[in-house]
């Protein structure tokens, strides 16, 4: 009888388990249900955006300042007043869930002539500025985020290992470049003779008529982070080291022979280098820096959180942070002016995700005699862009001229 009774009981507890977890089961596939349900109708809204969404970097056309939103669209306003002008529907919106957006934050537009040059949705794109439509598409595959480059009528961009050169006008490739070693930059740096480009070890410099290699230089002193920067002969390409340390390495642009090289401990580079009037500056993760271009020697440097490119214009350098709008005299490091922008920039997590209260972005900016035009978007959670504001701002006093 005792031996009986505790198997009934053995079995009345195996059921009762078996149940719970059965419940357990379907309660968590319900749950699963809707949270599919759940990520799946976030990504609808991603699809479903409408023109205030993200927006380029600004591109300068004769009296206008033009913007490529994210949903596709151009728009065109007038660079002094700020009035609109013109919008175009040149994109077809997406609804992949890997591509919410349809061009990436801090995307430059190429404006050669009458034309604008963009990338979106893996296709490189020639608009016509006076016709307003679409001269020509060019379709690709890509690995990662590329951006075109344009001069002497060609449009140049890099596609995985390879250098593709195409006509400005017709959009029909002239030649293209292999490296077989590793993958090529971002963005090609073109000039009247050649086209530098970095890959994982190497600056190199492409003969712009035919793709051919004229030389390549193996950097000494760690990796590429970004493309060279040309100026007065030289190319400049900050590197990385694997210490805590901002370094780049100067060659000469039409030899590739080494230069100098400038290391500073403590920092990372953070910014593209900004150079003009023998002036080399750049934002580091804790400092703004102005060096000397010909040696490297540091002349005054401010602390900051900036991560977009400064620019120096007129004796004076301009960088975006936290605080927004900064104005500084180039050479003596004096602060002019700041201006407060409604966006403003904050941090990403380490593993490269937002806060839960979103993440702002400030794009590139661009001087044109005295204004400064600034585009920023507010990316809420989910990567889909809420607000977004454009500005003219007064480049010596600071004032906002108009905002959009």
């Amino acid at each position: 009888m005792t031996k009986k009774k505790n198997r009934t009981i053995v079995i009345a507890l195996i059921s009762v388990t078996l149940l719970v977890l059965i419940s357990i089961g379907i309660g968590t596939l319900i749950t699963a249900r809707k949270a599919h349900k759940n990520i799946t109708e976030s990504f609808d809204n991603l699809s479903e955006m409408d023109s205030e969404t993200g927006v380029s970097a600004p591109a300068l056309y004769k009296d206008s300042v033009i913007f490529l939103h994210s949903d596709g669209f151009i728009q065109s306003f007038d660079k002094k007043v700020g009035k609109f002008k013109w919008k175009k529907k040149v994109v077809k919106s997406t609804k992949s869930i890997n591509e919410p957006m349809l061009i990436t934050v801090a995307q430059e537009l190429v404006v050669l002539g009458d034309s604008l040059y963009f990338v979106a949705q893996d296709k490189l794109y020639a608009f016509d500025l006076k016709r307003k439509q679409i001269k020509w598409e060019k379709s690709y595959l890509d690995e990662g985020v590329s951006l075109p480059a344009g001069a002497n009528n060609t449009i140049f961009k890099t596609i995985e290992k390879t250098l593709v050169a195409f006509d400005a006008k017709s959009g029909n490739k002239k030649w293209t470049f292999k490296n077989n070693d590793h993958f090529v930059s971002a963005r090609p740096v073109p000039t009247e003779s050649f086209v530098y480009l970095t890959d994982l070890t190497s600056i190199l410099a492409i003969n712009v008529k035919n793709g051919k290699k004229v030389w390549q230089y193996k950097l000494k002193f760690g990796e590429p982070n970004e493309d060279p920067v040309l100026s007065n002969g030289k190319l400049y390409e900050q590197t990385l080291t694997g210490k805590n340390e901002a370094s780049f390495e100067v060659v000469d642009a039409n030899t590739g022979q080494y230069i100098f090289h400038k290391k500073i401990k403590n920092d990372a580079i953070m910014s593209l280098v900004a150079i003009s009037d023998n002036l080399l500056c750049f934002a580091g993760e804790n400092y703004f820096y102005m060096l000397e271009s010909n040696d490297g020697k540091e002349i005054w440097k401010t602390k900051t959180d900036s991560i977009t490119n400064p620019i120096i214009s007129e004796g004076k350098v301009y960088l975006l942070d936290s605080k927004g709008l900064r104005s500084f005299n180039a050479k003596t490091g004096k602060h002019i002016w700041t201006r407060a922008l409604k966006v403003k920039i904050s941090d990403e997590l380490e593993d490269g995700g937002f806060t839960d209260q979103g993440q702002d972005e400030m794009n590139e900016f661009v001087i044109d005699e005295n204004l400064i035009y600034i585009s920023a978007g507010q990316r809420s959670k989910g990567a889909k862009y809420d607000v977004n504001y454009v500005y003219a701002v007064d480049k010596n006093t600071g004032e906002i001229r108009w905002k959009k």
